[in-house]
């Protein structure tokens, strides 16, 4: 806890510098928005290693001390957290797609880190809004609307969070809004003539920190009603209005808007989605998908453009998909999107025309990612109640799919002919397929478990395995390669070896760490339910409970109070403890054989001035070279046995309540983040030539 929040505000530090650069950008008339990959990357790359480290070490602390059984639950607070750190790695892999890329694209891939390091704070702080174990702030009484934009308008008015998430939210607001009007600007605007939105139309950013002073001026008085009279007086209405300020930028250009409406296409496509914004009921859905097709219909020709047609194409799909809205509003979206699309005539050339194989592997990080992450935020927006494990695990499973291939594709470039590598790769896809019907329950856990309708745990198991083991010599070889590249680099006298060569190298450690990663992730999280029933277990005194291989008998209670010595050697915080101490078994032939270990989960018991005692679990595990072994001590029935112990009226326990998680492959986990963090280093450290890297070969 000491070190996992401080290094996860420098990752969002990072994050809005990143974005801070690009808002620069648009506010100046002399900036060149096409030279921002090189006031970008350079940024990214420390930012995607301190968020690295930064979530990593949060994953690690839940998995060693508290009672999750995992490192990841798809919590709202972990996967908000999760979102800045996907947007970083499609920056970073901008540069790699086949041509250039326009300089909106790196205006909004350079605005995504800071405005999700800005939304993951406002996930954490909005207690009462989001269903979360990291909530902390407030009570979340009386949070009874049904969407997220419901529940932030009612603790608008709280002077504990609410100024605090309304400040949030408008910086969110007004970053999209700001890259909208810059984007539409470029359109309609031309090559003489400036897109920058100039000074004047940013002064409702000065309404944030300009309320906040107000607040602390008048806070002496009445914190509580200055708080009420700065936010919670003014209505929801209001607040987007402020939001969406920055496109009042564009009243000058109405004239040439008004005219690129005059085309059928256009048209359609901006009633088509006013009619969906409406149908969906939600605000910041439908605010949203005003924003993604706003910059398409100003283009002259928006069906051509493949990428802003995809965006609100996949936002309708995934809001249909995580029950945002109803299936008919996300069609109507969908079907004016669509609609011109269609149209296109034969004679028309389509980006999508291309069969470089290659071409499309290169741009799949990229894109996949950016579909990837439009899914997770969509996700998240829905897990006000609840989180939506089934669904992450279950949708992004296909999305991760393609990204293996991807990968898989470009690391057989040099050894595999392009029509091999299509057949190799729908070979695995069918034998995923075939796995996946017929065997879903052969995999350790609880592959079985039903994770959504008729599909199980094992079913989704076996779609990212077979990619994932195809993918791991692909990526490996490619590692291998550019560190023997870099070694013959450096055995060159007076060469330290390019920063391009450690650059190569770290990448594709990265790379493999990435898949190791996600294999373990499979074994540990996919396959394992943790609301299964299965996995908490009555253990009697001295009697043994068989499960599968291993035998678990229940020895004794160990209580330890604050004055006790070994209290002082063995915690370093708490105000009392108590473990269980059991004894794991081999189970050979259906019998009780020789002992493994010895673990013992527990509780610490916190005492605070007010009377109240909180409990904290000291998670028990074994490590074994398939996986470890998880034991979590029921923290009521602890509770019970700590207050009884503490008046004197403790009995004999003869039997304990555990939960118990055989997690194999877990070990993957933690060294893929390992290597990660390491080829991350090697990305980071690439300037000791003296040439800005992006230069160089």
């Amino acid at each position: 806890m000491v070190i996992h929040p401080p290094v996860v505000f420098l990752y969002y530090s990072f994050c809005i510098a990143i974005s801070s650069v690009v808002i620069a950008t648009m506010f100046d008339a002399k900036a060149e928005p096409d030279q921002l990959r090189h006031r970008l990357v350079p940024l990214a790359r420390p930012a995607l290693l301190v968020g690295t480290l930064g979530v990593g070490l949060g994953g690690l602390w839940a998995y060693t001390v508290l009672d999750w059984g995992g490192y990841w639950a798809w919590d709202p607070v972990e996967t908000a957290s999760l979102l800045p750190w996907l947007s970083l790695v499609i920056l970073l892999h901008l540069p790699q797609r086949p041509g250039k890329l326009a300089a909106k694209w790196w205006m909004l891939a350079g605005l995504m880190p800071g405005l999700l390091a800005i939304l993951s704070t406002l996930v954490t702080r909005a207690n009462g809004v989001w269903f979360s174990r990291h909530a902390f702030v407030g009570d979340g009484s009386g949070s009874t609307p049904p969407d997220v934009w419901g529940r932030l308008m009612l603790i608008r008015g709280d002077v504990d969070v609410g100024v605090e998430v309304v400040g949030y939210l408008l910086v969110i607001l007004l970053c999209l809004s700001t890259w909208v009007a810059w984007l539409v600007r470029q359109e309609l605007r031309s090559k003489d003539e400036s897109h920058a939105l100039g000074w004047n139309w940013g002064l409702p950013w000065l309404l944030i920190p300009g309320s906040a002073i107000f607040v602390l001026i008048l806070s002496p008085f009445d914190e509580q009603k200055v708080a009420e009279m700065v936010w919670g007086g003014v209505s929801g209405l209001f607040l987007a209005i402020v939001g969406f300020s920055p496109l009042l930028s564009l009243v000058k250009l109405r004239s040439e808007i008004l005219n690129r409406l005059k085309r059928p296409a256009n048209l359609l496509i901006l009633i088509g989605t006013i009619a969906a914004c409406l149908l969906s009921g939600d605000l910041i859905i439908g605010g949203l998908a005003f924003l993604l097709i706003l910059p398409l219909v100003v283009q002259a020709r928006p069906e051509g453009d493949a990428g802003m047609l995809a965006a609100p194409i996949l936002f309708w799909i995934f809001a249909a998909w995580s029950q945002l809205i109803e299936i008919p509003a996300a069609a109507v979206g969908m079907v004016a999107i669509l609609l011109p699309w269609l149209m296109i005539s034969e004679d028309d050339h389509s980006p999508l025309a291309s069969n470089n194989v290659q071409r499309l592997a290169l741009m799949v990080p990229s894109t996949i990612g950016a579909t990837f992450l439009l899914l997770t935020w969509m996700l998240l927006i829905a897990s006000i109640d609840a989180p939506r494990f089934e669904s992450h695990e279950l949708l992004g499973s296909v999305l991760i799919s393609l990204l293996v291939i991807g990968m898989t594709v470009f690391g057989w470039r040099r050894t595999v002919e392009q029509r091999k590598q299509v057949l190799l790769v729908i070979a695995v896809l069918l034998s995923s397929l075939l796995m996946a019907v017929f065997i879903p329950e052969t995999l350790p856990g609880d592959s079985s478990d039903i994770l959504s309708g008729v599909i199980t745990r094992g079913h989704v198991a076996w779609l990212l395995i077979l990619p994932l083991l195809m993918a791991l010599p692909a990526m490996s070889r490619e590692a291998a390669l550019a560190t023997k590249s870099l070694y013959s680099r450096l055995q060159k006298r007076g060469r330290t070896g390019s920063s391009n060569r450690w650059r190569s190298m770290g990448a594709h450690m990265v790379h493999v760490g990435l898949l190791l990663l996600l294999l373990g992730h499979v074994f540990t999280t996919t396959l394992i339910d943790r609301g299964d029933a299965s996995h908490r277990l009555s253990l009697v005194k001295d009697q043994a409970f068989i499960v599968g291989d291993e035998a678990y008998i229940f020895r004794e209670v160990v209580i330890i109070s604050e004055d006790d010595p070994e209290f002082e050697q063995r915690f370093i915080v708490g105000d009392g403890y108590i473990g269980v101490r059991i004894d794991v078994h081999e189970v050979e032939d259906g019998k009780v054989g020789s002992k493994i270990v010895t673990v013992e989960p527990g509780v610490l018991r916190f005492d605070s001035p007010n009377g109240r005692t909180t409990a904290r679990s000291e998670v028990a595990s074994h490590a074994r070279f398939h996986g470890d072994l998880i034991l979590i001590f029921d923290s009521s029935q602890a509770g019970g046995l700590m207050t009884a112990s503490l008046f004197g009226g403790l009995d004999e326990v003869d039997s304990v309540r555990v939960t118990i998680y055989d997690l194999n492959g877990s070990h993957l986990v933690w060294i893929g983040w390992a290597i990660m963090l390491l080829g991350l280093m090697f990305g980071v450290g690439t300037w000791r030539d003296g040439k800005h890297p992006e230069e160089e070969e």
